[in-house]
């Protein structure tokens, strides 16, 4: 199977399992009510840190050892009794920090039935199908665990206080992805025996750790600000701000994988004499720009009726929020290509200076402005932090790739984002489908009017 068309499979597994369980949180959010998805969303936020604590970089490390051609065997028992012991102290850590976490209602005994998952997540081998780019066997387990999980939400949940049962569906969502994992490894190789064994642990650990770091750092920067707002105001402003961010982390997350794929493209391209990596950089850029800007313009005028859609009435508090948090949407979409072309050209230690730059500018400025402003105060944050985050990139990107001007590729969409707004504002008595498809096709218009025209090249082209 050819590379490209792993990356398709890849894309479209992934993409149906986090729209699926995109769609089970809308779910959520309807039927708990703002103060009760509060509290569910305060547990998902923290639990993926005692998530990073048992995975500890395991999952990346064994994908790189398969793809290097380290023996499947030799790898697996280690892998999984290093993961298991990680759980087991994810699990004493979470005893400790409990009564740290804010007294919400059914909150401790929510993120102890999540950490059900830190088990599963050891026995995980879907690190083997994707280090072998087996990349439809994955496709297939992540849908499995999601289509699991939502059809028990949709059948099961019905009031607040079916509130516990969620963890357990995910935790038996994942179970079932690692049944079919498990069935596809003994289907291809029924003579594998998993030894289970620590030896050879801290060779491990420590590469593992490393590549875990940047992971970390990530995951830092994409929910501080929800644990905060939980830890200094109310669960009611954490279900509202959590809203707000479910459409644009859907959004971010397609984009992620689309990323990826562009990443495998760039780190290929390098070293191409022919200069191809310096047209697919300057391409990925324009088209980049191209997209961020109509979701700031679109978000800022159609988050009121997004929200109504998709929660109703009790949710109209987050429009502010998700306005606000859709021009970060736009930035992180800028700062993307920066951040790839910096690893694929192997300045990776760059793009974790930035990381660490723009992580940092997230947690002071939070901790500045949630007190004083609560989650609008949060959402402000993250722009501004994405700002400084895009900055860094571009300078790091300008001293070690090539010449950069911050705005280089901006003006056009730019002003072809102003005559999009201006067509919201003229259409604004009409229903809003309409002014959103008005806009867009206005928008592309105007790009081709003033000569920008990056979007309609072919792929072949670059």
């Amino acid at each position: 199977m050819t590379p490209s068309r792993n990356l398709s499979l890849l894309f479209v597994g992934d993409i149906l399992a986090k729209l699926l369980s995109f769609l089970a949180f809308i779910y959520l959010a309807r039927t708990l009510g703002v103060e009760t998805y509060g509290v569910l969303e305060f547990a998902v936020a923290f639990v993926p840190y005692l998530q990073l604590l048992a995975d500890g970089g395991m999952d990346l490390w064994a994908t790189r050892e398969v793809a290097r051609g380290k023996s499947v065997e030799y790898l697996a028992g280690r892998v999984l009794s290093v993961r298991l012991l990680l759980a087991v102290c994810g699990l004493a850590l979470l005893f400790l920090l409990l009564p740290l976490l804010p007294d919400y209602p059914q909150l401790h005994t929510l993120i102890f039935l999540y950490c059900l998952i830190l088990l599963s997540e050891a026995i995980d081998l879907k690190w083997i199908f994707m280090g072998q780019e087996k990349m439809q066997q994955v496709a297939k387990g992540l849908v499995t665990a999601q289509v699991t999980f939502a059809v028990l939400v949709f059948i099961f949940i019905r009031q607040p206080q079916d509130i516990l049962w969620v963890p357990v569906f995910q935790f038996l969502g994942n179970l079932a992805m690692t049944a079919w994992l498990y069935r596809q490894v003994r289907a291809e190789r029924p003579d594998l025996k998993l030894r289970l064994t620590l030896k050879g642990t801290r060779e491990m650990l420590l590469p593992a750790f490393t590549l875990g770091a940047s992971k970390g750092l990530g995951l830092l920067n994409f929910n501080f600000d929800t644990l905060l707002l939980g830890f200094l105001t109310t669960a009611t402003q954490v279900g509202l701000y959590s809203a707000a961010y479910r459409p644009v982390g859907a959004f971010l997350a397609a984009m992620t994988t689309i990323f990826q794929g562009l990443f495998t493209m760039l780190s290929r391209a390098h070293g191409d004499q022919a200069g191809g990596f310096d047209r697919m950089v300057t391409r990925s850029l324009q088209l980049t720009a191209v997209i961020a800007i109509p979701v700031g313009v679109g978000g800022t005028f159609l988050a009121r009726p997004v929200i109504a859609l998709l929660y109703g009435d009790d949710f109209t508090d987050s429009v502010l929020v998700l306005q606000i948090i859709c021009w970060s949407a736009a930035i992180i979409l800028l700062r993307g290509p920066l951040r790839l072309s910096l690893c694929a050209a192997n300045h990776q230690k760059q793009d974790l200076h930035s990381a660490v730059i723009g992580t940092a500018a997230n947690v002071i400025l939070n901790f500045v402005l949630i007190p004083a402003y609560g989650m609008i105060g949060a959402a402000t944050a993250t722009v501004c932090a994405e700002v400084v985050w895009y900055t860094a990139s571009a300078w790091y990107f300008s001293t070690h790739v090539r010449r950069l001007r911050m705005l280089e590729f901006l003006p056009r969409p730019l002003f072809a984002g102003a005559v999009m707004a201006l067509v919201f504002v003229l259409m604004s008595s009409m229903h809003w489908l309409l002014q959103g498809a008005a806009a867009c096709v206005t928008y592309f218009v105007v790009l081709l009017l003033v000569g920008e025209r990056s979007f309609l090249a072919s792929p072949r082209s670059v």
